[in-house]
């Protein structure tokens, strides 16, 4: 029984560690780039908007001859779509704006900068609706699974997760702590002690890797 508690805990562990790694891949990208993601497309269209994280950019600082500071790139859909960008000076009104130009299949295209929820500025918001059809935007979508998901698909899950690993975490304490116990007593308060660590660790890890606190 001791092996099987070993192994399921194992592979819950590195479940764990995994959605951990791509929900902090589909994070908002680190402070130091000028951007911190991207949003292509048209909340008026069909196709709607498709949002790419920072993460997922090659950011490099741009040529001295260039007035924007900052020039991101990635490939779509097999093309390069090249993004230079500058956030306001701090003397700016809007300290979370900015100015940035696009380029995509040897076309420039609209670019600026705005937030994409309260708390998450400095996305690139860029049509390209009329160089890519549905069919494209759902493959985005699909490729950056993460990033597409909804807010509360989050916010549900940074409830269930600790919930989840809390009473894994418990159950296998108690099997495996059972045959030792040398009171209900002892075992119930290690169970607990264990329970409320599982809990806080994995509760303050989830909002860590939500909200791309790390950079």
């Amino acid at each position: 029984m001791r092996k099987v508690i070993l192994l399921l805990s194992a592979i819950y562990s590195i479940a764990l560690v995994i959605l951990g790694f791509l929900i902090y891949r589909a994070s908002p990208g680190p402070s130091s780039q000028e951007i911190l993601g991207v949003g292509i497309g048209d909340y008026h269209d069909d196709a709607g908007i498709v949002y790419i994280s920072g993460r997922r950019l090659h950011c490099t600082r741009a040529e001295s001859n260039l007035s924007l500071a900052s020039t991101c790139t990635i490939k779509i859909e097999g093309k390069l779509l090249e993004i230079r960008a500058q956030r306001n000076a701090p003397t700016h009104p809007n300290q979370l704006g900015g100015t940035c130009e696009a380029f995509y299949d040897d076309k420039e295209w609209s670019c600026s900068i705005a937030s994409r929820h309260v708390d998450v500025p400095w996305f690139a918001y860029i049509s390209l609706s009329s160089s890519l059809n549905k069919t494209q935007f759902d493959a985005l979508r699909r490729e950056y699974f993460f990033e597409n998901l909804p807010e509360q698909v989050f916010i549900a899950g940074m409830i269930v997760v600790p919930a989840l690993t809390m009473i894994v975490t418990v159950v296998a304490t108690a099997i495996w702590l059972w045959p030792r116990a040398r009171s209900r007593a002892s075992f119930a308060l290690i169970a607990a002690v264990v329970g409320i660590a599982s809990l806080t660790g994995t509760f303050i890890l989830s909002i860590l890797l939500t909200r791309g606190f790390w950079d």
